[in-house]
């Protein structure tokens, strides 16, 4: 593989000395109290919504099929809406398992959509596993779903990406990062490392400070999507590394620079590689101003019960409709109706949900009602039983009434009754007997 890394930052400090690290941050915190207004200010001026774009392509027709890109990036959007201050509202997800595919027309509307759509208070993260390819002159593409072996118009420069989205001044974003397991020409990329790293003891100040300022980075794997083994879980190498950065890191806040570039994540990738990350700013715009790409720890989420229900009616015929409410002992994320086998979401918001359904067939039915945090997981469910009771035969009133012979022994009369109230048969008229 040909080198067209960038120098990269001296190591990061391991995870003992950040352990050593946020002990020293608090002790630094409980003494200064003298300046909490300052990085209170810090932290409102750095605050922003963060949306990522998520893009795993394993099925492709024309190239090489893979096998981890789809589940790399589920994992990523995963572990950044449970881990990290990401909404799921704000993740879109392009994959082969996606109702939108990640083809060429999706991905660059969803690219097209955030020049609209984001201000300069957002952050973007972009996160591409799948095919690429880097041609003779040295340009980089990613290849979507239903990108043509033979045809380049069918992939996704980089550079044509950059100079019409993501570079022009119609990219309003505070922020954005690629993150790209895959080729990414270092043309494209400007060579700069941040000096702040964890160490500093004012660094949470200093890289809020940071976060308010306009970037535009790039830290790619550098060559073809390397596949997953038993050793990285079947998720790719790449994001098995970036996702272990993910859920081992125990800073409140940190930059996605000194996430990445510790000595444990990235050197083991170019180790077992052979590869040199691509690491640095877009080289073609006036958008970077030396900012940095931010991400907050969520707190744990706690588990949310059901604390109330009611049900409305009990009882009913099969068709009937009933109506189920339910509250929560706090805001919920979703809240779920499970009934036969069948989970149905309610509708509400914060503690309040209702369901509406319709009594099925007869007999009994128990159903449970759950409600789910951030991270999917229930608390206490609520347990009931809804009854589908048979429908009862409508009475007929007898109207009139005739014996025929009107005189005679008994054994021999006839006596016809007549019922107005149940009609029967397809053509309507009387029971009769």
């Amino acid at each position: 593989m040909k080198d067209n890394a960038l120098n990269l930052p001296s190591l990061r400090m391991n995870r003992l000395a950040r352990h050593k690290a946020r002990i020293l941050l608090l002790c630094f915190f409980i003494a200064a109290c003298s300046v909490p207004f300052g990085l209170l200010k810090a932290a409102k001026v750095g605050s922003g919504t963060n949306h990522a774009l998520i893009v795993g392509i394993n099925g492709y027709t024309q190239w090489p099929a893979l096998k981890s890109p789809v589940k790399d990036a589920h994992r990523i959007a995963d572990t950044l809406a449970k881990k990290y201050n990401f909404s799921k509202s704000n993740i879109t997800l392009l994959s082969d398992k996606t109702r939108d595919k990640p083809t060429l027309i999706n991905i660059l509307t969803a690219i097209e959509g955030y020049l609209g759509e984001l201000n300069e208070n957002d952050n973007l993260l972009i996160f591409f596993a799948g095919q690429s390819f880097e041609d003779d002159d040295g340009e980089t593409y990613w290849i979507p779903i239903d990108g043509k072996k033979k045809s380049k118009l069918t992939w996704l420069k980089h550079s044509t990406i950059i100079s019409e989205y993501l570079g022009s001044k119609a990219f309003k974003a505070k922020s954005l990062l690629i993150l790209a397991d895959s080729h990414f020409s270092s043309k494209l990329v400007r060579s700069r490392s941040i000096s702040l790293t964890p160490y500093d003891l004012r660094y949470p100040e200093k890289i809020l400070e940071k976060a308010s300022r306009r970037s535009r980075e790039v830290i790619a794997f550098g060559d073809q999507h390397w596949p997953g083994s038993a050793g990285t879980d079947n998720f790719g190498l790449f994001t098995y590394y970036l996702d272990k950065a993910l859920n081992e890191n125990e800073l409140e806040i940190i930059d996605f620079e000194n996430l990445i570039f510790d000595e444990n994540i990235f050197l083991p990738i170019q180790k077992i590689a052979g590869v040199r990350l691509v690491q640095g700013r877009l080289r073609k715009t006036k958008m970077d101003k030396g900012g940095q790409f931010i991400i907050a720890r969520l707190a744990p989420a706690i588990l949310i019960d059901v604390v109330e229900s009611t049900i409305s009616p009990e009882k009913g015929y099969p068709g009937d409709p009933f109506t189920v409410t339910a509250r929560t002992s706090t805001v919920a994320s979703e809240v779920y109706f499970n009934i036969n086998n069948k989970k149905q979401p309610m509708q509400g918001s914060g503690t309040e949900w209702t369901f509406k359904g319709n009594f099925e067939s007869v007999g009994s039915a128990a159903f449970t009602i759950a409600a789910l945090n951030r991270n999917e997981q229930s608390g206490k469910t609520f347990a009931g039983t809804l009854a589908a009771i048979k429908k009862r035969a409508e009475a007929a009133n007898v109207l009139t009434a005739s014996v025929t012979p009107p005189h005679g022994r008994l054994w021999r009369r006839q006596i016809h009754l007549c019922s107005q109230n149940r009609p029967t048969g397809p053509h309507g008229g009387f029971a009769h007997r």
